[in-house]
C-alpha cells in the first residue's frame, strides 16, 4: 500500500502539473509560435521535485536531457526547431524515466510527421523551411528576420510527452482504476 500512496503522490505533485503545462505548451505554439520559457522552467522544478521523491538517480536522465538538449540547439542553429521547442523537449526527457525517453522520441517524430504532412497540405505554412523577411531585420538590416510561421513543433513535442507520461506513470494505472470504479 505505501507504493501506492508514493506513486500517487508523485502523480499529483509532478506528472498532473507536467501533464497541463504540456497541453498548455501545445496551445500556447499553434497560437504564437512561441513556448515561453516558465514552462519549461516549471517543468524543470518539477522534474528536480521527482528524483527526491521517487528515489530516483538523476545521473541518467541529466546526460539523456544533455544530449536532447544538444541536438535540439544544432536543429534551432540551423533554424529547423525554435528554442523554446529544444528546451521543452530537453527538461521532458529529465522528467521522463528514463526507459520511457525512446518512446517519446518515437511518438515526438510521428507526432511531427503527422503535423509537417497535415500543415503543409492545408496550405497553413507556405514552406517547411522558415521564411525571412529582407529588409526586415533590426534597424532594416537586409539579413532580414526568420517570419513567425513555422512548424508548431510544440505540439508534437506535447503528444510525444504526454503519449510517454500515460505509458510510463505508475500512478495512472491506479487513477484509471479509481475512475473506473465509479
Amino acid at each position: 500500500m505505501p507504493t501506492v500512496v508514493l506513486s500517487n503522490t508523485v502523480f499529483l505533485a509532478t506528472t498532473l502539473p507536467c501533464l497541463a503545462l504540456l497541453v498548455y505548451a501545445a496551445g500556447s505554439d499553434i497560437a504564437s509560435r512561441r513556448i515561453p520559457n516558465w514552462i519549461s522552467l516549471v517543468i524543470l522544478l518539477l522534474a528536480g521535485l521527482r528524483f527526491p521523491l521517487t528515489g530516483a538517480d538523476p545521473l541518467i536522465p541529466l546526460l539523456l536531457a544533455a544530449a536532447v538538449f544538444a541536438v535540439g540547439f544544432l536543429l534551432f542553429l540551423t533554424k529547423l526547431l525554435g528554442a523554446g521547442d529544444s528546451k521543452l523537449a530537453a527538461v521532458l526527457v529529465l522528467f521522463l524515466e528514463p526507459a520511457a525517453v525512446p518512446t517519446f522520441l518515437f511518438v515526438m517524430s510521428i507526432a511531427g510527421g503527422i503535423l509537417a504532412l497535415f500543415t503543409v497540405s492545408k496550405g497553413l505554412i507556405p514552406k517547411v523551411f522558415p521564411q525571412t523577411t529582407p529588409g526586415s531585420g533590426p534597424e532594416g538590416s537586409p539579413e532580414g528576420r526568420v517570419s513567425s510561421q513555422g512548424l508548431p513543433y510544440g505540439v508534437a513535442i506535447a503528444a510525444g510527452g504526454i503519449f510517454a507520461l500515460l505509458s510510463f506513470e505508475p500512478g495512472i494505472r491506479e487513477w484509471v482504476y479509481v475512475l473506473l470504479s465509479f
